[in-house]
C-alpha cells in the first residue's frame, strides 16, 4: 500500500473521529473506495493510486499482508496499538501520531469532504450495501481487481444508484 493510501486512511479516519463517528476498518475501506472512484470519475485518476479488490463485504484496497499497518507504521513512530479491537470491530486509533503525511490537493480534499458528508454517518454494513449496488463492484467477480474505468458505467445506472442511496440514508 502506498504512502498516499496510508495518508488517505489517516485523513478519512481523522475526519470520521472529528465527526464523532466510529472509524472501523470496514467503514474506512468503503469510504476510501468511494473517494477514489468518485475522484477518478471527475479527474480520471485516483487519489491513492491503489487498486481495489472485489470481496464478500465489498471493495477492499490491495494489500498482501494481514499486518501491513502494524508492521509498517510502527517503523514510522506510530503506536504499536494502531489497530485495536472494540465491539468486535477493528478501530483505527492513535492516528494523530502518524508522521510524513502526504499533502492533498484542494480538489482531492473537496472530494473527500463530499463523500464524508454523504456517507460518513452511515454504518459499515450500510456502506457494504451501497458498494454492492455500485457498478464497478457489480462488474467484477470475487477476488478480481475492480477496474477504475468501470466507474464510467455508473451513468447508465445513475438513477438506480441515487434511489438506493436515498433509501439507505432514510432507513
Amino acid at each position: 500500500m502506498s504512502q498516499k493510501s496510508l495518508s488517505l486512511i489517516y485523513l478519512i479516519t481523522k475526519r470520521l473521529q472529528d465527526m464523532g463517528q466510529i472509524a472501523d476498518k470496514l467503514k474506512v475501506y468503503k469510504l476510501m473506495y468511494f473517494v477514489d472512484f468518485e475522484f477518478y470519475l471527475k479527474q480520471k485518476k485516483s487519489i491513492s493510486g491503489g487498486q481495489y479488490y472485489n470481496c464478500q463485504f465489498g471493495p477492499v484496497p490491495a494489500t498482501n499482508q494481514q499486518n501491513y499497518f502494524k508492521d509498517n507504521l510502527i517503523d514510522k513512530g506510530v503506536s504499536k496499538k494502531l489497530w485495536t479491537l472494540r465491539n468486535d470491530n477493528e478501530i483505527l486509533t492513535n492516528v494523530d501520531k502518524m508522521k510524513e503525511l502526504e499533502s492533498f490537493h484542494v480538489d482531492e480534499i473537496e472530494t473527500i469532504d463530499q463523500i464524508l458528508d454523504v456517507y460518513g454517518k452511515l454504518k459499515s454494513m450500510d456502506l457494504v450495501t451501497l458498494t454492492h449496488q455500485d457498478v464497478p463492484w457489480k462488474m467484477t467477480k470475487n477476488g478480481e481487481v475492480i477496474e477504475y474505468d468501470y466507474v464510467f458505467w455508473r451513468e447508465t445506472e445513475e438513477v438506480q444508484i441515487k434511489n438506493i442511496t436515498e433509501q439507505v440514508l432514510q432507513a
